[in-house]
This record gives structure tokens, C-alpha cells and sequence, in this order.
């Protein structure tokens, strides 16, 4: 290589290399074989031994030592061959990841989830679809529904948890599960004898409810259902959590209503089983329509398949 090929000292260098220079030597340099690296790359051999020509004089220094039966790495050759294989490895893996964050399959998904669902269920899930999406990490906030399709609407969540009826044409809503619904009262309560209970047993009963800012939708199907079975609710308080939930029928302030994985021991507060169809909540996963992916999928299988487990054991 003459030294007019080179550039000099302190020179502002403009390359011109391209991610093909980088292939077409990594096949030499592996080969050490013209021929065999221009099977191995589709390309005839003429234009490969240009192209590596071409690469010498870009570079200014000479790459292979070429004699008539054997082709041999430079000193300059064998530190090039490392760096190249690195950058079309990372080419490589950059390539994927961008196409698998817009697939939905690599980089952060953030799942919202109302506060009284078993956030727990998501340690039994996430270990499976790590194992299946290993660069997808899986993110949890609570957060009430209305602020969930907020936030899904702004992309500052791919999906959440919530209970529909959601009345949201831009939504779709995954079923995950019918949970059953228990009926909180207070210990020695006048229905405390029955087992399961309907909701015109409930007629006259002070609620406590969960405030409707939280769902609408749902708050809306409840006094529905009442209506139909005879009676307007009262509403005696309104509460923002299971926990204090319970703590106002313990006090005597009215009867709750809450999914049967809420369900706790506190002193003073008995459940029974409200039936089936008075009340029907289905939990869901959802999200924008149109902005499923394989990720999102995988994840309402595996959290239907360990809702619908729990829900049985919960039966029994």
C-alpha cells in the first residue's frame, strides 16, 4: 500500500465504509478464501476481491496478505475482524429490538391494574413471559380505570386490568375472568344465616360502595341490577379501598360488595357468596384497539389461565 493511500497525520477522515464492506470482509477474513467467502456471500468473485480492495485503500492499510496459494491476515486484519464481528452484532441486535419494540416484544411494557385486584398473580405470569419475551420488561402501577384508559390513550401504558362493562368503542377488552362476588357484613347480621345471597336480599341495606369516579360503567350496572330486582340502593358511604371497606362494615355502617380474592379475616366481618348472575363483572385485560401484539396476548393467556385456577380453588 503506497503512502499516498493513507491519510495523514491529524487529517479529518470522511469513510465511506458501509455495513457491506464490514460483511464482505468478515467473509474473507473467515474463509481466507476469495472464492469460498464468494460462494458464501452470493456475490461473484471479481467485484468481492474490489470490494476489499476498495476497503484497503478507504482504510490506508492493507488488510490481507495475498500470495498465490494462501491469503493471510494483517496485524491490521486480525484487529479489524474483531471490531467488525462487534458492530454487526450490535447492528444485528439493534435491528431486532427496534422491530421488536414496535412489535410490542422487547423493551418496557407498563400494565396498569385497579388497586383491589390481586396484583400477586402477576409474580405467577411474569417468569413465563420473560422466558418467552427475555427483552420485554414488565412494569406494574395501580391505578383507578378511568385513569387507566387515560393513560392508555396517552401511551403512557400499553394495557391494564380492569372490571367491564367499559363503554369505550376505542377499547378492546379481553376477558380474563368472572370473579366471584362476595357480600360483606357485619358479624351477626340478619343474613348471616343464608349462604349465598341475591340482591333483592339486600334491598333496604345501607352500601358502602366504591365512589363511581372510579368506573362508571360498573357503579352503573349495579344500581341496573338493583333497580331490576326491586329496590333503589342507598348508598350509606362511599370508600376508596377493600381494606377500608371492611373496616366500615365492621363499624356497622352498611354492607360491601368485593371480589372473592379481597377477602380477608378481619375480625367482625363475615362474606357470603353473592350468586352468579346478580352482578355480572367480568375482569379484562385492555387496551387500544388495534395495538395487540404477541406480548400482550401471551400475557392475557397466562393471567386467564392463573385467574381461572385461583377462582376455581376459591369455589371449592
Amino acid at each position: 500500500m503506497s503512502r499516498q493511500a493513507q491519510p495523514a497525520a491529524g487529517a479529518r477522515w470522511n469513510s465511506q465504509v458501509e455495513l457491506r464492506h464490514f460483511r464482505y470482509f468478515v467473509a474473507v477474513a473467515e474463509e481466507l478464501h476469495f472464492g469460498r467467502a464468494a460462494r458464501r456471500l452470493h456475490i461473484a468473485q471479481p467485484p468481492l476481491s474490489q470490494q476489499i480492495k476498495w476497503l484497503e485503500q478507504e482504510l490506508g492499510v492493507l488488510l490481507f496478505h495475498r500470495t498465490t496459494h494462501r491469503v493471510t491476515l494483517t496485524d491490521a486484519g486480525r484487529v479489524l475482524l474483531k471490531e467488525a464481528r462487534r458492530v454487526l452484532v450490535d447492528v444485528e441486535r439493534s435491528v431486532r429490538l427496534a422491530r421488536q419494540t414496535g412489535e410490542g416484544t422487547a423493551g418496557r411494557m407498563v400494565i396498569g391494574f385497579v388497586s383491589h385486584f390481586d396484583g400477586g398473580v402477576f409474580s405467577l405470569v411474569k417468569p413465563a413471559l420473560a422466558e418467552e419475551f427475555p427483552d420485554l420488561e414488565i412494569q406494574l402501577t395501580p391505578m383507578d380505570t378511568l385513569d387507566q384508559i387515560a393513560a392508555i390513550r396517552a401511551a403512557r401504558i400499553r394495557a391494564g386490568v380492569a372490571a367491564v362493562p367499559i363503554e369505550d368503542e376505542d377499547l378492546e377488552a379481553e376477558p380474563l375472568m368472572r370473579p366471584p362476588l362476595f357480600v360483606a357484613l357485619r358479624e351477626g347480621h340478619r343474613l348471616s344465616a343464608r349462604a349465598s345471597l341475591r340482591l333483592q336480599d339486600l334491598a333496604g341495606e345501607p352500601f358502602i360502595m366504591f365512589p363511581k369516579s372510579s368506573n362508571p360503567w360498573i357503579v352503573e350496572l349495579f344500581h341496573r341490577r338493583c333497580h331490576e330486582a326491586g329496590f333503589e340502593p342507598k348508598v350509606a358511604q362511599e370508600s376508596t379501598s377493600p381494606l377500608s371497606m371492611e373496616g366500615f362494615v365492621a363499624a356497622g355502617e352498611g354492607i360491601g360488595i368485593l371480589p372473592g380474592w379481597v377477602r380477608s379475616a378481619r375480625k367482625g366481618v363475615i362474606y357470603r357468596r353473592l350468586e352468579a348472575e346478580e352482578l355480572p363483572v367480568t375482569v379484562a385485560l385492555i387496551y387500544l384497539r388495534g395495538q395487540n401484539s404477541p406480548a400482550l396476548r401471551r400475557l392475557h393467556r397466562l393471567l386467564k389461565e392463573v385467574l381461572e385456577r385461583s377462582a376455581a380453588e376459591q369455589a371449592e
